[in-house]
């Protein structure tokens, strides 16, 4: 899946960021048993500004994650 553009104002907590993980044939995903990490740079940084655990949805087979940002993930403006 090509990347897409997410934006969030400084300090917002939402929206909640959410994909569903597929196979290039578009199929699920089978997250049963598995841990999906959120990790975002920003475009000039080397080092993630933020590397956490996301939420694996229900049901595992599904392969549905999010992650909902914290007031302290979205302080610093940047790209």
């Amino acid at each position: 899946m090509p990347a897409q553009d997410f934006v969030i104002k400084q300090g917002d907590t939402e929206p909640v960021l959410q994909d569903a993980l597929t196979y290039s044939d578009g199929s699920a995903v089978n997250l049963t048993g598995a841990s999906v990490n959120f990790v975002m740079r920003s475009l000039t940084a080397s080092t993630p500004a933020i590397n956490t655990a996301a939420t694996i949805g229900s049901p595992a087979t599904g392969g549905s994650v999010s992650y909902s940002f914290t007031a302290a993930n979205s302080a610093t403006t940047g790209l």
